[in-house]
């Protein structure tokens, strides 16, 4: 994968800019199916690096965004996903915390197949 830091001084200033991005090569297009079709993959459980554990039936999405997931043994390729933004609800606990609500993605592969 790759790294973008940026320092900011005062009012936004650009003190620094830390970019290690790997090369790409262009290998062809693909075509990306829509949110929708993504969100029922889901819930047919086709998610793949699910955090561990059982997902809550109290989780909710909270935001829906098509990015790129690094694939191939050398990290080479970039894979469109659609990631979904959820968060789970606060555990009980006592006395209650303000670190119980767990944020946490989920991706869907966004090809389609042919």
């Amino acid at each position: 994968g790759g790294i973008i830091n940026l320092h900011l001084g005062e009012n936004g200033e650009i003190i620094d800019i830390l970019k290690i991005w790997p090369a790409y090569e262009y290998t062809g297009e693909v075509s990306i199916i829509p949110a929708e079709l993504a969100y029922e993959k889901l819930m047919k459980g086709e998610a793949f690096k699910k955090p561990q554990g059982v997902i809550s039936e109290d989780t909710k999405i909270i935001v829906i965004k098509l990015g790129y997931e690094v694939t191939g043994e050398t990290g080479s390729y970039l894979k469109p996903v659609w990631i979904f933004y959820a968060k789970s609800p606060p555990r009980p606990t006592s006395p209650p915390s303000p670190y119980d609500s767990t944020l946490f993605t989920l991706r869907v592969d966004a090809t389609q197949n042919p």
